[in-house]
């Protein structure tokens, strides 16, 4: 949150609300300009970081100088007001050595001026020399102990320097003196919002907005908090305000967006980066945030497009990379994905999170040695990224390094004991070696962090088939068809269990729901001709079995031998179909 100081102080920047900004008013007469020290950042530096799910900020700091040419310090301009009218002029251009020798030279004229003082203080503190700053706006406050200003930027100045309870103590000094002064509230609010006490920069915040009910700054301050809060409904209300005060702010449209996102409103959502996109069309983070709105409700392309227009914008956006390539894992296109991390990879090599991704995309390519490599040096950036340790555990897996594979698992939960993927592929490695108990003890556990996972009850309910627990496995695969109703996983494996139980004809009717959903399935052909071969309906046989060796030859072979289908070896029609 930027700070407001009050006083004669020179430097402008770019106005901005992500924060509470720095204030400055009229003293003695004087305009001042608004926005002292350089911390007015864009919007566009509330990038996802701010509230969860992986969302990242980009600050960026904006400098407005003054065109006005200045002439070289004039030493024979003698007067105290002429020095002091100096050294604003030079502190407005950033020529703060000379600011202070003027500051200075003002100040042996007159050793009680109060605005001499304020002026070297001001300029101390941009210079980075907070002791000696603080040394003069106490000596301002002495001359003048009714200063609201001396109070004010002396706070702003302990706060530059992390002494948070000094910097508290001279605000209150401030309010003492005027108590509904908004700009004071709102350095206040940004003291509290800089030691993560949200909840206390609300309340300065709403006295503020008690003084100046229409103030864009406050509101957009105030709905940053509650977002931090995860208050995204008050957080909404905010930004709806600030928008109706200043309808062409794209920032404020864009908090309004990132908003409607966070309560799942995502069209709403959609339609306000929009509004921030035709605003500012160079708003490449609020293209970001439309690109994972559309990826919520499934428009995975058209969330590329919306990438690939942030990309446009900011081709070296190592995290738009990284989404991009997540992006395209869920269409399908792992080599396109790749590449995306890959380019990540490039602009910020030390991304753990990017390599642990191409580590993972790798091993779905079935590079599993590649991704092995690349997960190594992002455990060696970061030894306690749990996922890169998870993702080093399916690797291995995928090498037959079954133990290894548990162990690195085991050290991914070690790190994070609630890490419910890392529990679900420990219990599938365990399943491969056929270690049923261990492997349904691992299920279990990932039940209890999230019992709305359909992989843990989808691979819990298989695990139980293996075991011969039949009746619980029918149950529990139940659990995962209402988690997912398409799954064409879930209706296959209830047909074997249906069949395993004797019940063909309900097996059947499961197979042909999985053939719904992915028509192709050779599988379910497969065994829907096992369960007809079981109730000896010789054509529905035929049929089902050329359809699933038509979609998958080694069926072919895996029918000559097959016990079930002893019955039909010597039909003529059977020997056709297996190629005898």
């Amino acid at each position: 949150m930027g700070l407001r100081p009050l006083g004669p102080e020179p430097s402008a920047s770019a106005n901005s609300a992500t924060s509470a900004p720095i204030k400055i008013l009229e003293v003695d007469g004087i305009n001042c300009q608004r926005n002292f020290w350089s911390a007015c950042g864009s919007f566009k530096g509330r990038f996802n970081a701010m509230i969860g799910k992986g969302i990242i900020f980009i600050t960026f700091l904006f400098f407005l100088l003054s065109g006005e040419e200045i002439r070289a310090y004039e030493p024979q301009a003698n007067s105290l007001e002429q020095r002091i009218d100096k050294g604003r002029e030079f502190s407005k251009q950033g020529r703060y050595e000379e600011a202070l020798k003027a500051f200075e030279e003002a100040i042996n004229l007159k050793p009680q001026s109060f605005e001499a003082w304020m002026g070297k203080g001001s300029a101390l503190m941009h210079m980075a020399r907070f002791k000696e700053a603080e040394e003069s706006f106490d000596k301002a406050a002495r001359i003048n102990p009714d200063s609201l200003e001396a109070w004010n930027n002396k706070g702003i100045m302990l706060m530059r320097i992390g002494r948070y309870k000094s910097a508290a103590e001279a605000f209150r000094s401030a309010l003492q003196i005027k108590p509904d002064s908004y700009e004071t509230l709102l350095n206040i609010a940004g003291l509290y919002e800089e030691i993560g006490r949200y909840t206390e920069a609300l309340g300065a915040l709403n006295k503020a907005l008690q003084i100046r009910p229409d103030s864009f700054e406050a509101l957009m301050a105030k709905g940053l908090n509650h977002a931090r809060l995860r208050d995204f409904d008050q957080a909404l209300q905010s930004f709806t305000k600030a928008v109706a005060i200043k309808a062409d702010s794209p920032e404020a449209w864009y908090h309004k967006g990132l908003m409607f996102l966070r309560l799942r409103r995502y069209q709403e959502a959609i339609e306000t980066f929009d509004k921030a996109i035709e605003i500012d069309p160079g708003h490449y983070v609020a293209y970001m945030d439309k690109g994972m709105t559309l990826g919520e409700i499934g428009r995975d392309k058209e969330a590329i497009e919306a990438f690939n227009k942030a990309l446009a914008i900011r081709p070296d956006f190592s995290e738009a990379w990284n989404i991009k390539g997540l992006t395209l894992i869920r269409l399908g296109d792992l080599e396109g994905a790749l590449g995306a991390f890959n380019k990540s990879i490039e602009i910020n090599p030390l991304s753990v999170m990017t390599l642990s991704n191409k580590g993972l995309v790798l091993i779905r390519l079935g590079r599993c040695q590649e991704a092995l490599v690349v997960l190594e040096k992002a455990i060696e950036a970061s030894p306690d990224f749990y996922t890169a340790w998870g993702n080093k555990g399916l690797a291995l897996d995928g090498l037959g390094r079954s133990e290894e594979a548990i162990a690195a698992l085991d050290e991914a939960l070690k790190i994070r004991p609630d890490y419910l993927e890392a529990w679900i592929n420990r219990g599938k490695v365990l399943l491969k070696q056929r270690r049923y108990e261990e492997a349904l003890g691992a299920f279990k556990k990932a039940s209890d962090i999230n019992i709305n996972s359909y992989d843990v009850w989808y691979n819990m309910a298989g695990t139980l088939f293996y075991t011969g627990k039949l009746e619980d496995a029918r149950e529990t695969v139940e659990r995962a068809i209402v988690l997912w109703p398409e799954s064409f996983e879930s209706w296959n494996l209830k047909g074997l269990i249906l069949s395993s139980l004797g019940k063909d004809r309900e097996a059947i009717e499961a197979y042909r729901k999985a053939l719904s959903f992915k028509p192709d399935l050779a599988a379910s052909w497969y065994n829907i001709s096992l369960s007809y071969a079981e109730m000896e309906e010789k054509g529905d046989f035929f049929d089902s079995l050329r359809r699933a060796i038509a979609l998958e030859p080694k069926y072919r072979e895996e029918a000559k031998s097959n016990p079930y289908f002893q019955a039909y070896r010597e039909e003529r029609e059977f020997k056709e179909i297996v190629g005898e």
